[in-house]
């Protein structure tokens, strides 16, 4: 069965190490044992896939902005005993940056820590557009991870594909899963 986080758009990394669960308020998941599914929802957030080339561990992180401001993809990356060059990360599907905004505190955020986070944002009336895909492979890169793919799609466009959140305005969200055999 996944494991189901009651995610609090921050940066702790559970474990999943077969022993029991007593706190679920994670945002990432980290598990080396076969059969224990990391899960992480997501509505109009990014959801990241890892896992080790070798194949012996796996990871998922729930990416809100806010979350990826603070640093989750770093700590889920830290949860890894392999080394960032040899951790393979996908992006799942989000709002394209023509679609996301943010307001003048979230671009700030970013950049404060990261300079070259200013090519992810563009001007949009009094607030901005946002490329969270190029800030999640900006961060990935960073963190030292090298293989970084994603599927590009949009899920505020792509309607016939993809349940969002703000076009439907009731509850439900998207699963992204990953396990080790």
């Amino acid at each position: 069965m996944p494991v189901w986080l009651d995610q609090v758009h921050g940066t702790h990394v559970l474990r999943l190490e077969g022993q029991p669960l007593a706190d679920l308020r994670s945002n990432a998941d980290y598990s080396c044992v076969p059969g224990a599914v990391c899960a992480v929802m997501t509505a109009d957030c990014l959801a990241i896939l890892f896992c080790s080339q070798a194949g012996y561990e796996v990871a998922a992180a729930h990416s809100c902005w806010l979350g990826l401001c603070n640093g989750v993809l770093e700590q889920t990356v830290a949860a890894f005993p392999a080394q960032p060059g040899n951790i393979s990360a996908w992006l799942w599907s989000t709002i394209d940056p023509k679609q996301f905004v943010v307001g003048f505190e979230g671009r700030a955020a970013f950049i404060e820590g990261d300079s070259a986070a200013v090519a992810a944002f563009a001007p949009h009336g009094d607030k901005f557009l946002a490329d969270i895909n190029l800030l999640a492979r900006q961060r990935l890169l960073r963190a030292g991870i090298q293989a970084v793919c994603g599927s590009g799609r949009c899920i505020f466009r792509e309607i016939s594909h993809f349940f969002f959140y703000r076009r439907y305005r009731r509850m439900g969200s998207l699963a992204s899963l990953i396990w080790l055999i």
